[in-house]
C-alpha cells in the first residue's frame, strides 16, 4: 500500500481513523474495525462502541500491522460477521 509515495496508505488510512474516532465520540456514534489483507485479520478487530480514544486504539493497531499487500481475499471472511450477525457491536 505504499507505492509512489512517502506515507504508506495504511499510515494515511490510521490518520483518518484517528480522526473519525474523535468524530463519532462527539456525536455519540459507536465505531468499530473488522479488517482483512489475505485473509480475515482477526488480530485487528474492534468491536463497535462508544469511546473517547478509540480512533487511537484503532489507529496503533493498523499501525503496527503487517498485511498481504494488493490481495483481498480476506474480504469475504470478514463481511462475513456483518451478515451472521447484524449486531456484531457491544
Amino acid at each position: 500500500m505504499g507505492f509512489g509515495s512517502r506515507r504508506s496508505k495504511l499510515h494515511v488510512a490510521a490518520e483518518f481513523i484517528e480522526a473519525l474516532g474523535q468524530s463519532t465520540f462527539r456525536v455519540g456514534d459507536a465505531l468499530g474495525m473488522l479488517a482483512f489483507d489475505s485473509r480475515e485479520r482477526t488480530d485487528l478487530f474492534v468491536p463497535a462502541m462508544v469511546s473517547r480514544g478509540m480512533g487511537e486504539t484503532m489507529a496503533t493497531l493498523l499501525r503496527g500491522s503487517i498485511g498481504a499487500a494488493g490481495d483481498a481475499a480476506g474480504l469475504l471472511d470478514a463481511i462475513q460477521h456483518l451478515a451472521d450477525d447484524e449486531d456484531w457491536y457491544f
